[in-house]
């Protein structure tokens, strides 16, 4: 369990003998599932909301940004406005509840709400264009401030808190040379171990210092170079057989001289004398009674072999 109690920083903004016991956090912006776990290791869940208790919670981000209304019309609401609130429908789709398993469907909802676009699971309060304090349902993955309500707090405040990666953070000894982690990759398309061979359409790259190292693996049909992302390495992609593979069956180096008729080739998707790098992917095949002769070319920006058609 997240321990954060240690962690937060507790500016007080008012408290009184009526007060609920309110706790709104405005820094820093968290997940919903991470505001929940700070809320419950500070003794306490994510806010329940009602009409009685809606407007002591949005006092508490006055001057924070969140009161200044999502503009004409009521747009939607973005990550950094608004604050979670502890409604959530994951178990059961569309039927949201509180953390203490009591309905949510008498909240102060913003009209239309929640309207469940997308995967809109989790809860939130935040000022409208019309300039009242109501819920929307949204994205868990959103990242915004939250409202903890903690029984044996006795008065309303707001605070700081440590963030999740702080509290988590401790020092750790870098891996040995050549330790190699595939969750470093970062390919500029996919963010993962596969790049295309033509280094011009996608980028091979790692995160966190660690270095590109090229195997001889192909990967996506045949359409990329798998790599690697190791430590101390002394390797550069320049340093690496950037030269693509000989074709399957060879590149007919030692064949007879071909006389050639591009017009005889017929690979099975083009019908002319490009056909991809692999061939369970397209056939390469010649009209006539010529044969098919590898050149050891690539083609169609290098995701194909050429290949000649020459007399028998």
């Amino acid at each position: 369990m997240l321990n954060m109690r240690a962690a937060i920083v507790l500016l007080i903004l008012a408290a009184g003998a009526n007060a609920a016991g309110f706790r709104a956090i405005v820094s820093p912006f968290m997940t919903q599932a991470d505001a929940k776990a700070s809320c419950i290791a500070q003794g306490g869940s994510l806010a329940k909301l009602s009409d009685d208790n809606i407007e002591t919670v949005s006092n508490l981000f006055a001057g924070f940004g969140d009161d200044e209304g999502w503009g004409n019309g009521g747009s939607i609401p973005v990550d950094g406005r608004g604050a979670w609130v502890g409604a959530e429908d994951r178990v059961t789709e569309g039927a949201f509840v509180w953390q203490d398993g009591s309905s949510a469907s008498d909240a102060p909802w913003f009209p239309g709400e929640p309207n469940q676009i997308g995967n809109e699971d989790c809860v939130a309060t935040a000022k409208w264009w019309s300039g009242s304090w109501e819920l929307y349902d949204i994205s868990c993955e959103s990242m915004l401030r939250f409202v903890c309500q903690i029984d044996s707090l006795g008065a309303n405040e707001i605070a700081t808190v440590a963030s999740k990666e702080a509290t988590d953070a401790s020092p750790v000894d870098p891996p040995p040379d050549g330790t190699c982690d595939d969750s470093k990759c970062a390919s500029s398309i996919g963010n993962d171990c596969c790049a295309s061979k033509n280094e011009a359409d996608e980028t091979r790259a790692c995160n966190d210092g660690y270095s590109v190292v090229m195997t001889e693996e192909s990967c996506y049909l045949d359409l990329g170079w798998m790599f690697k992302c190791c430590t101390g390495a002394n390797f550069t992609e320049e340093d690496g057989d950037e030269e693509t593979s000989p074709p399957p069956g060879g590149m007919d180096e030692d064949a007879p001289t071909c006389v050639s008729d591009d017009s005889k080739c017929a690979s099975s998707i083009g019908d002319d004398c490009c056909a991809a790098k692999n061939e369970a992917d397209e056939i390469r095949a010649c009209k006539d009674g010529y044969t098919v002769q590898m050149t050891g070319e690539s083609c169609f920006y290098d995701l194909g072999w050429t290949f000649k058609c020459c007399k028998a």
